[in-house]
């Protein structure tokens, strides 16, 4: 049975914005937690939903909950993206000066 994608879209969407993410208060849609929605005519909705490391866990079943509650919904697939991490600035060669001996370290050996 073929279904109206962008009302089954905009429904998806709808009841989206119902959860709540308990940090902000906001709800996940205007939050900018959900980066991509996409449908299919058979009712299989796909969401692309970031979480952010100090976001709970349970936010991506509570989005599961609401789009399987929407009509017409047949199947709920969620890849969830955590934000990139800044990389570690890597050091350039030469950049750090080479370590100097200290004499008063070893200056009583003769014989080792």
């Amino acid at each position: 049975m073929a279904i109206d994608r962008d009302a089954l879209l905009a429904a998806v969407r709808d009841a989206l914005s119902g959860v709540q993410n308990p940090r902000t208060g906001q709800d996940v849609v205007s939050g900018g937690h959900i980066t991509a929605l996409e449908a299919d005519p058979d009712g299989k909705v796909r969401i692309q939903f970031l979480l952010k490391p100090e976001d709970p866990g349970t936010l991506v079943r509570e989005v599961r909950a609401a789009a399987e509650g929407v009509g017409g919904v047949s199947k709920v697939k969620i890849d969830v993206k955590l934000p990139n991490a800044p990389q570690p600035q890597r050091r350039q060669p030469h950049s750090v000066p080479a370590p100097q001996p200290d004499p008063q370290l070893v200056r009583n050996i003769e014989h080792v």
